[in-house]
């Protein structure tokens, strides 16, 4: 902040500041020095510090707002001073963190710190959305502090597209981005992101219909059941805002994501075996988010995604005038809902099985 005092770091000295924001930014550092001619500025950033590593185990970050012995790992920014006067260095894309570790090497001059501070960035949505809890004063207080907590990392995950998390990948993943761009929808009512995720993903699909996982990416990736959350995108999107153009020009893209998957569909309409990373959730015990299914393929979760799909690209063929290819879609969605019931349910249990077996 430029409300503190100058700190003059003497020549031939090493030295290291730990800081903390106090929660998780994105934002532009800007760094402004004088003198210090060949002295090395390191600017480190990191969302939360480590615990000692265990061999054999994760990385584990522990309390975040902890940080007595624990490692401060994460990418960083390299200056080196040439000793003029108030010389302001700022990095040419915006960087994600909570905690800035600065690392000073001078060499024959010292260097005086005039100023740190940071200019944050992301998508300039804004909130209009208001919920309270009525009737109940503490209550309300803590669903507030969710909810600011919840705004701040929708923003920080908005930049020139959605992404997944600042921190890490930065990537617009499809089951990531749907949830998002309800998020923009309900809280900000802005759905101009939204439309844009839903045209760079449509942008990767492939000649069998299938789209990337995430996009922009320069490097493909599939993630089949992410292309059936791209249809409920599409149908978000015909929900919430008025443009049945845009709708339109979508609809090749949804019936290219159903006929990919039609192939793979049983004479039952479930699933068979299908291809590529079929991640449904982190659930432990499921290798790899992977839902269970027969060795067959038939799995719940996929066929009930499916009959999502359906359902949807059904409501969306019905805005624009095909009532064929709605009631055709209605109808492969009735299917598989009854094959999951007949296959599926467990009346004892009151609960549907993961797969027939």
């Amino acid at each position: 902040s430029s409300d503190l005092d100058p700190l003059v770091i003497p020549a031939d000295t090493k030295a290291s500041l730990l800081m903390d924001q106090g929660y998780e930014t994105t934002a532009f550092p800007e760094i402004t020095v004088s003198g210090g001619k060949g002295a090395q500025v390191d600017i480190r950033y990191a969302e939360a510090l480590f615990l000692p590593a265990v061999q054999g185990q994760p990385r584990d970050k522990g309390n975040r707002n902890e940080v007595e012995g624990k490692r401060f790992l994460g990418p960083f920014d390299t200056y080196l001073a040439d000793g003029g006067a108030h010389r302001l260095y700022r990095p040419r894309f915006w960087r994600t963190y909570r905690y800035v570790k600065l690392d000073v090497a001078t060499a024959e001059q010292p260097l005086t710190l005039e100023d740190l501070h940071g200019v944050f960035t992301s998508y300039p949505f804004q909130r209009k959305a208001v919920f309270q809890v009525q009737n109940g004063a503490g209550q309300d207080e803590e669903v507030q502090r969710i909810l600011t907590t919840g705004w701040r990392t929708a923003r920080l995950c908005a930049h020139e597209t959605y992404m997944d998390c600042p921190f890490y990948e930065q990537l617009q993943y499809g089951g990531d981005a749907r949830i998002q761009m309800l998020v923009s929808l309900y809280t900000a009512g802005d759905a101009s992101l939204m439309r844009n995720g839903i045209a760079l993903l449509d942008s990767t699909r492939n000649a069998d219909g299938l789209m990337y996982s995430r996009a922009p990416s320069g490097l493909a990736q599939y993630i089949p059941p992410f292309s059936l959350w791209w249809v409920g995108m599409v149908h978000d999107y015909l929900m919430y805002t008025d443009d049945a153009r845009f709708v339109r020009q979508m609809l090749p893209g949804v019936r290219a994501v159903l006929s990919y998957y039609g192939g793979f569909q049983k004479e039952s309409g479930s699933l068979g075996r299908m291809p590529f990373w079929n991640f449904a959730d982190w659930v432990t015990g499921w290798p790899g988010g992977e839902a269970p299914g027969d060795e067959n393929g038939s799995s719940a979760v996929f066929d009930l995604q499916l009959a999502l799909a359906y359902d949807w690209a059904a409501d969306l063929e019905k805005s624009v005038g095909n009532a064929g290819m709605s009631e055709s879609d209605r109808a492969e969605a009735a299917k598989l809902k009854a094959w999951v019931v007949k296959s599926d349910w467990d009346a004892g249990r009151g609960l549907f099985a993961d797969q027939p077996s």
